[in-house]
């Protein structure tokens, strides 16, 4: 075979040479552009670009941010962009001497060019599809003939009128169709000319997409898909670049989030447009976090018995971090289940011992404490107090005074039917008392009562707290005096500014119900390594789902779940759920 620029003698047929008129700016960019360098004519024009992503199961994907580029193709690869039929030329100046090849885009294309990457090979006509057959006449046509007998000797063809070339022929005007006949003189196998031969698709891309291993579309971009004038990254349009923003943390995040897995799976981000064109999805901004289910032996619940109000501790044990990481906490997840009275205890851990002073009691000498319930409750309808008894045991009661006055911190006088029923103290050290009245006691927030502790018999010892000066405690102040009165102020050493006695005051703790206006959770959560505020969490029979987020991460290493109960009752935790780092 030779291809030369003339011919000895015109034995063939005449393809009119098409006389091409094409924009200068698109023939520099295909001739010198990014679409035409050197041997590399044909450029990554694609309808569809698939970039993996690689998460562990638990993952939580608080954000994933992508780029989406999106450009005109320019020079595409027919095999990327249509069905390539490839069979032997059947015109007779090119029988057995080359190739039709019949290029089927399924659609309907603008094409402006059509090009091959061998130097061997030359296309010599194209022609378009006109919906029933292809057309009558080839858009693009060049000076064929042979030198002797049909098929008996060496085919030549003209040089093509610039700027087309015989590897690049430049259609004289875009055309629209679904299908091209491109006729080459050449040969070569149709594995070969799927990666040689390409078309030109001056068109934008348009109406792109994203799917998730094939799933519904996750993101959308109707119409083409045009640059703007602007290089920074934005959701809203492209940008001078053909770049788009992309947000696509919730999709991923709606296919992840198992606690109980933590294998990796691998998810297909795939991004198709209608147009072919240069396609690409670049990585920008992840931020992934695990989930892990706490498991209790084989069971993913813990019940949690309180028999009166106090704390206990749930651990939460978690895999091991890989590679000597330090896994910290995020947020902490659990459904809580249980059915809790209105009766509340105030404060529901404490105040603690002191080492300083014991009263003794008996049914000469009583106490007075001034209660401090911090306006929580409406009603009182008990108080708890941390008494011992002597030999033979004691029994005692608790009556109710009235404050003078908010101004005021003195006791006026017993209050009305706000005496509790007389508890027995068993012998022995101390222990958290009850002292129930028979009916609920109205509260003034601005003027709570005091509460005398009045021995029948026996002898009580009741450990006196230290307060700071600025804790809840130092509202406790003592009065000493018979138990009908009158009450006195402690002793000197007690009061006297600078001494080790002046923070005695007395350790008592209220029970009542909340306002209903501004109710009173029965559990108080957090966590051992964190020093945030407690939870309010209020379980109920169908699971109260709580949350619990930390700004500060704290460290997941022997963190405990801290659970306090300002009454009796049974709570069962299912389901805790940490989010962590790693």
């Amino acid at each position: 075979m030779a291809l030369s620029g003339g011919s000895d003698q015109i034995l063939g047929e005449v393809i009119s040479q098409a006389a091409v008129q094409q924009e200068i700016g698109f023939i520099a960019d295909f001739k010198y552009g990014m679409y035409f360098v050197g041997a590399q004519q044909i450029a990554n024009g694609i309808s569809q670009f698939t970039l993996p992503v690689t998460l562990p199961r638990n993952a939580v994907v608080q954000q994933y941010d992508v780029a989406v580029k999106a450009a005109r193709a320019g020079a595409a690869l027919a095999a990327n962009v249509a069905q390539m039929r490839v069979n032997d030329a059947t015109s007779a100046l090119l029988k057995n001497q080359g190739l039709s090849v019949v290029i089927d885009f399924g659609a309907l294309r603008t094409v402006s060019a059509v090009q091959v990457d061998n130097a061997n090979l030359a296309i010599v006509r194209v022609t378009p599809w006109t919906g029933a057959a292809f057309a009558p006449s080839p858009a693009y046509a060049t000076l064929l003939a042979s030198s002797v007998i049909l098929g008996q000797g060496p085919v030549t063809i003209s040089m093509p009128t610039a700027p087309s070339n015989n590897q690049n022929a430049i259609l004289p005007s875009e055309i629209r169709t679904e299908r091209l006949l491109v006729e080459i003189l050449g040969k070569v196998s149709a594995e070969t000319l799927g990666q040689q031969l390409g078309v030109i698709l001056p068109e934008p891309t348009a109406d792109l997409e994203i799917k998730i291993n094939g799933g519904a579309p996750v993101w959308k971009s109707p119409g083409p898909a045009l640059p703007g004038t602007e290089t920074a990254l934005v959701e809203e349009h492209f940008n001078k670049n053909g770049e788009r923003l992309v947000k696509l943390g919730d999709a991923l995040a709606a296919l992840t989030g198992d606690p109980l897995n933590s294998e990796n799976v691998t998810f297909n981000l795939e991004l198709a447009t209608r147009v072919p064109g240069v396609l690409e999805i670049v990585p920008k901004t992840a931020v992934v976090r695990r989930i892990w289910r706490v498991r209790f032996g084989s069971d993913t619940e813990r019940n949690v018995e309180f028999a009166s109000e106090g704390v206990l501790e749930i651990p939460l044990d978690l895999p091991t971090p890989p590679g000597g990481q330090t896994r910290t906490i995020d947020e902490i997840r659990f459904t809580a289940l249980g059915n809790f009275g209105a009766e509340r205890v105030l404060p529901p851990v404490g105040p603690d011992p002191g080492a300083l002073v014991d009263l003794t009691l008996d049914t000469a000498r009583a106490a007075l404490v001034r209660l401090s319930p911090e306006g929580a409750l409406a009603e009182l309808s008990g108080v708890r107090l941390p008494l011992g008894a002597n030999a033979g045991g004691a029994e005692a009661s608790v009556v109710l005074w009235s404050n003078k006055g908010p101004a005021f911190e003195e006791p006026l006088e017993a209050m009305p039917a706000a005496t509790s029923e007389p508890v027995t103290i068993e012998e022995g050290p101390e222990s958290w008392v009850t002292f129930a009245f028979k009916k609920p006691v109205k509260l003034d927030a601005a003027n709570p009562p005091w509460a005398a502790v009045v021995v029948a018999r026996g002898q009580v010892t009741w450990n006196l707290g230290l307060s700071n000066g600025s804790d809840t405690l130092a509202k406790n102040v003592l009065r000493l005096g018979a138990p009908a009165g009158p009450w006195k102020p402690l002793p000197p050493p007690f009061l006297a500014p600078g001494s080790a006695l002046a923070g005695s005051r007395g350790r008592v703790r209220v029970v009542g119900t909340a306002h209903k206006q501004n109710p009173l959770a029965p559990l108080l959560v957090s966590l051992s390594t964190s020093g945030a505020a407690s939870t309010a969490v209020t379980p109920t029979a169908k699971g109260a789902v709580a949350i619990i987020k930390f700004t500060s991460p704290p460290t997941a290493a022997g963190a405990v779940l801290r659970v306090t109960s300002h009454l009796a009752g049974t709570v069962t935790f299912r389901d805790i759920d940490v989010i962590a780092n790693v």
